[in-house]
């Protein structure tokens, strides 16, 4: 996992063994993670939405955390020109961590202890560790942090310390927790291509590209390690979480370093298929309205006039009489958030499953919109009824553990938007059509009627 410098307003002051170093969090550039970094090739409905559900903000709680052994990764990144390695990297650590299982349509993974740690903020220091937790982290009440303080499951300097202990600079806190992650779906993960450098695969629905928020073990750059041993592997681009399809990958920092730089330059070709309410209107159709984000928490767009500039392309591919949908070729020129979803909502043609851009709210206005979106999160996460403690089956002071969880449908954990092909540098890609963009052309269905 790569990390960044907590850039504080003051950072260039500061010595540098004073500079506090944070994991890699963020959408598209916006709702950064410790030190309120800000970077883009995430996963943005994910980070959104679980950092919403759990309103965690930092790496004590939602993210992976910093390890006191980084001091020496940054000694080796600071002599680079860009002081960041390409892509994102997932290692065999995670290997005899936890290991996920089939149950179903679920892909599922049994909860496990893990450390968060991150070094003191500026805004925390002379601040005690009850008061931060109870207001940096609301996820959990003040007396759950109270009982994990005084149990060791919080520590400073992997010591036990009181509640009121006051934090200095340059101390590291450790928040040791039982964690679960969310269940994601069961569909393989088939691999398109494999070369000495490169490794593309279709993606299935529901499946972050690599660890943020809640997933860790359940996300595709760990899966292909646990499934099919490709470890080590470099994240070259992002799809939102509940997109699938076509997802390129680097073996080596330097294929990485060749696809980021296409990718920047937009000589990547990207084309794909959704699922429109409505007869979407035929001949190709071009949308240039700015996206400008609404919700930086939630994760909401919109067109608006301060936003970036952009541009995607529309051709009607078939449409349904009987479910009056239509299937539709989409074909972005810019990598804004949500650009597609936002630019089909703008023509009156939202995608026909879309939790954000197809709710009712937007009739009300996008405040409504943001309203009702953490509203329906938050109660989602609260929703689970508490059962009796088990000491045989569940964890001290774990309330995931007495919790249980409705487990999400299978049409909630996918998005009828599909990476259809994409094309770059090392050739022409297609993942197959997902079943709901599935259609017959009129040629095929004669020969379907000569044939019977």
């Amino acid at each position: 996992l790569f990390y960044r410098i907590n850039m504080e307003e003051n950072w260039r002051k500061k010595p540098k063994h004073d500079l506090q170093v944070g994991c890699v969090d963020g959408v598209d550039g916006v709702d950064g993670g410790v030190g309120d970094v800000a970077c883009s090739g995430i996963d943005s409905d994910d980070v959104c939405e679980e950092r919403n559900r759990r309103g965690k903000g930092d790496s004590l709680s939602s993210e992976e955390g910093v390890a006191s052994s980084e001091t020496n990764s940054w000694k080796k990144r600071k002599n680079t020109k860009s002081n960041q390695l390409p892509g994102r990297q997932v290692n065999e650590e995670l290997k005899d961590e936890a290991t996920p299982y089939i149950d179903g349509i679920y892909r599922r993974v049994e909860p496990y202890d893990y450390s968060f740690n991150c070094f003191v903020k500026g805004r925390w220091i002379g601040k005690s560790l009850i008061d931060v937790f109870s207001k940096e982290f609301q996820a959990n009440t003040q007396e759950h942090y109270e009982t994990a303080i005084k149990n060791g499951s919080i520590r400073v300097n992997n010591k036990m310390v009181k509640p009121s202990f006051v934090l200095r600079n340059n101390q590291q806190i450790r928040n040791i927790v039982h964690r679960h992650e969310p269940p994601v779906c069961s569909t393989p993960i088939d691999v398109v291509f494999e070369s000495h450098d490169f490794f593309i695969v279709n993606r299935p629905s529901s499946i972050p590209v690599h660890p943020c928020g809640r997933y860790r073990h359940n996300t595709i750059m760990a899966l292909l390690g646990h499934e099919q041993n490709k470890w080590n592997l470099h994240s070259c681009h992002r799809l939102d979480r509940l997109t699938s399809g076509i997802l390129i990958f680097a073996k080596t920092p330097s294929a990485a370093t060749i696809m980021e730089k296409e990718l920047k330059a937009r000589d990547v070709s990207k084309t794909y298929v959704c699922k429109v309410n409505g007869q979407f209107p035929k001949g190709e159709i071009a949308c240039t309205e700015p996206i400008v984000i609404v919700s930086h928490r939630v994760g909401v767009c919109s067109v608006g006039a301060s936003g970036k500039s952009c541009l995607t392309e529309f051709q009607l591919l078939h449409y349904d009489s009987l479910s009056k949908t239509s299937v539709v070729q989409c074909k972005p020129h810019t990598g804004r958030m949500h650009q597609i979803r936002v630019h089909l909502r703008h023509l009156g043609f939202p995608i026909d499953n879309d939790p954000i851009y197809n709710c009712k709210e937007w009739k009300e206005g996008e405040d409504a919109v943001v309203k009702a979106i953490s509203a329906r999160r938050f109660a989602l996460d609260e929703s689970g009824e508490l059962r009796p403690f088990n000491e045989a089956t569940m964890k001290q002071g774990c309330m995931d553990c007495r919790r249980v969880y409705k487990d999400p449908t299978e049409e909630e954990m996918t998005l009828h938007l599909h990476a259809w092909r994409l094309q770059c540098s090392i050739g022409l890609f297609e993942a197959p059509l997902p079943h709901w963009a599935a259609f017959q052309t009129k040629v095929e269905k004669f020969q379907q009627q000569q044939q019977q």
